[in-house]
Parts: C-alpha cells; sequence; structure tokens
C-alpha cells in the first residue's frame, strides 16, 4: 500500500500557508522587541561605527570636554591656581610686574 503524492497545485498552497505562517511568525517575535538594533545586537554583537557616527561622537566630546576645561578655569582662582594652565611672566618682567603692583 503505497502512499499518493499530492497534486502539484496542492503542494503549492500547502508551501504558500507555510511561507506565510513563518512570515507571520517572525514578524510578530520582532516587531514585539524594542527595536531591530536590539535584536541585531543580541543576534551578531553591535556593528561596527561609521566614520560619520565616530567623527560626530569625538567632535561632541571635545565641545564637552572643552566646555568644561573653561568652566574650572572661569571659577574663582581657577585659572591662577591652577599651576597647570597658568601662565607666569617671564623671569625679566618680575622686577616690573613689582614695581606695577606698588
Amino acid at each position: 500500500m503505497g502512499v499518493t503524492p499530492l497534486p502539484f497545485a496542492s503542494r503549492v498552497r500547502r508551501f504558500r500557508a507555510l511561507a506565510v505562517l513563518v512570515v507571520f511568525a517572525v514578524l510578530t517575535v520582532l516587531t514585539g522587541c524594542e527595536s531591530l538594533d536590539a535584536v541585531w545586537d543580541e543576534a551578531l554583537g553591535p556593528r561596527p561605527l561609521d566614520e560619520r557616527t565616530i567623527v560626530a561622537g569625538l567632535l561632541e566630546a571635545l565641545e564637552v570636554g572643552s566646555g568644561n576645561a573653561s568652566e574650572r578655569a572661569a571659577a574663582q582662582d581657577g585659572f591662577a591656581a591652577n599651576p597647570l594652565i597658568r601662565v607666569t611672566l617671564p623671569q625679566q618682567l618680575t622686577e616690573v610686574d613689582r614695581t606695577l603692583r606698588r
């Protein structure tokens, strides 16, 4: 007693139904996630950064760092009390400085 194969049209209908079911299941899972990036990061790890993102990050870091440094230097005794950024008078002008401060 052999099994008779399904006609071609019936097999195609079953394949289509299975394909629709798989696509529906995948879309349901992906839309249930917070974002597609989160799914990507979980599955394959973080994506490498492109040049535009790197440049934008470096510019932002430079802006934040220079802003913080300016605020510290502008604070009371921030410039004069910090030997790393204070610019002293040359040795030849110390006598002139003392005379002018009298």
